[in-house]
Formats: C-alpha cells, sequence, structure tokens
C-alpha cells in the first residue's frame, strides 16, 4: 500500500527551493539582507506552507536579526501604501506568492 499525503500541506512534491522561481519586483536593501530574505523565504514556498506562517517567520527572523520592528505580507492578490525605514524593503514574488517585507 502506498504512502497517503496531504497534497495541500504535507506533499514533498515541489518542495525543492531551488525550483521557486524568484522576481524581485523592487528592492531597497543591502544585497546580503536581500539574499537573507529570499533563503529565508524560498524553502516555506517551496513547501507550499500557509501565507500567514511564511509570513510570520519572515517578520520573525528579521526582527532578530536586523532588530525590530519589521513588517511582512504575504498573498496573492493585495494593494499596499507603506512608508518604509530607509534601505529596509523588498516587494517580490516566489512563484505565484507574493511578499512584501519592511520595517516600520
Amino acid at each position: 500500500m502506498g504512502k497517503i499525503h496531504d497534497f495541500f500541506f504535507d506533499s514533498d512534491e515541489d518542495s525543492d527551493p531551488k525550483e521557486v522561481k524568484e522576481d524581485v519586483k523592487q528592492c531597497e536593501m543591502p544585497d546580503d539582507m536581500k539574499q537573507h530574505a529570499i533563503d529565508t523565504a524560498k524553502p516555506l514556498v517551496a513547501k507550499k506552507k500557509p501565507h500567514k506562517e511564511v509570513a510570520s517567520t519572515l517578520k520573525k527572523e528579521f526582527d532578530e536579526k536586523y532588530e525590530p520592528t519589521w513588517i511582512c505580507i504575504v498573498g496573492t492578490d493585495y494593494g499596499s501604501s507603506i512608508t518604509h525605514a530607509k534601505e529596509c524593503f523588498i516587494y517580490m514574488y516566489l512563484n505565484k506568492t507574493a511578499i512584501m517585507l519592511f520595517k516600520a
């Protein structure tokens, strides 16, 4: 009998972060910080984690590494108007998931 998968949350299919297409739309942060955001989010998107979990993980990671207060919005359809700290903003797509991460 084969293994039964919950394809929505636990599927190993497409779970390789190397298979996640990245498209950075706008970035106003140092290259190492930008890469840290991408490297943190890619495995979560590859594993099809819920948007809330992706946002929470990125926020916590950046609050710890770069000091509070970071805000992260993740989804597939939203609008925004924000003000952010200098050199602390990225807006990117990983596959079809839009991610906006910025320091307030």
